[in-house]
């Protein structure tokens, strides 16, 4: 639980971290990454054929069981299974017994990725004992970046019932899994970006509308919620850019002290800064 962890942004994502004392979760199809909770073929395949072959399963507990691999909330009137039609024919009609069960497990799947990716939000850190070049260049446009470093152990006090920490899992697109759970997807990314080492604090929950509530955007969904943190216990150290000038080293500076002065003394500058020795 000790183990550093690293969140780079820019200075603006820094102040309004100091401003409102909380983390911003992005909604996951917002993330940039356009594989972001999508299934590879091999996944989807590796679904299929499982259930597929549970020829003498009925309707009810066939869907069951895919409804729980899903974890779908959302119900259907008198449909006790928690899956959604993806074509709102009934279920009868479009995964009878002898029916075409590939298209229409295949079809639940893409609906369910689909929706999944709009009520999924998630903040990410990266684990490292050292800040990393690499991370600066990724996540901080320019050379005006803040890195804020804490611990695993102070992520997962903040995990709810609906918000978990989760280490990111790498996978090959070729690779063959019927592990399609909402955690699991959400937790995932391939191969090439395992440089990152990310831990993610994953929030999944339908967004409903109250009274002063975040904008919502054209799909009914906000792009992004806040997690109320303890800036005290959350904020081991703040790093300024190993690039900046000594003007953006001020505002960084200053702007702490205007807004979390008890972290004033946590503001430093990069390792990376250090004068070479000749």
């Amino acid at each position: 639980q000790l183990a550093k962890v690293w969140r780079y942004m820019s200075f603006g994502r820094f102040v309004w971290f100091l401003q409102s004392e909380s983390l911003w979760l992005s909604r996951a199809d917002r993330l940039g990454d356009e594989w972001e909770m999508f299934l590879t073929e091999a996944q989807i395949e590796s679904v299929v054929s499982e259930f597929s072959n549970d020829e003498d399963e009925g309707v009810r507990d066939l869907k069951v069981r895919l409804a729980q691999l899903l974890n779908q909330t959302k119900t259907l009137p008198g449909d006790p299974s928690g899956l959604e039609s993806p074509t709102g024919a009934s279920v009868s009609e479009e995964a009878r017994p002898g029916g075409d069960w590939a298209t229409y497990l295949r079809r639940t799947l893409h609906d369910s990725v689909s929706k999944n990716r709009r009520q999924t939000y998630v903040n990410c850190w990266t684990i490292s004992e050292h800040e990393s070049f690499a991370m600066w260049r990724t996540y901080c446009a320019g050379i005006e970046g803040v890195a804020v470093c804490s611990t695993i152990g102070d992520l997962l006090v903040l995990q709810t019932m609906d918000t978990q920490l989760l280490p990111v899992r790498y996978f090959h697109q070729n690779e063959k899994s019927n592990e399609v759970g909402l955690w699991h997807m959400a937790a995932q990314k391939r191969v090439p970006f395992a440089y990152e080492r990310e831990v993610r604090l994953i929030r999944s929950a339908p967004y409903r509308q109250t009274e002063g509530g975040p904008l919502i955007d054209s799909i009914g969904e906000p792009p992004g919620v806040a997690l109320k943190v303890d800036l005290e216990s959350l904020v081991k150290a703040i790093v300024v850019h190993p690039q900046a000038d000594s003007a953006f080293e001020d505002s960084v500076r200053a702007a702490t002290v205007a807004l979390a002065p008890t972290l004033a003394a946590r503001v430093a500058k990069s390792e990376m800064a250090s004068p070479r020795p000749y």
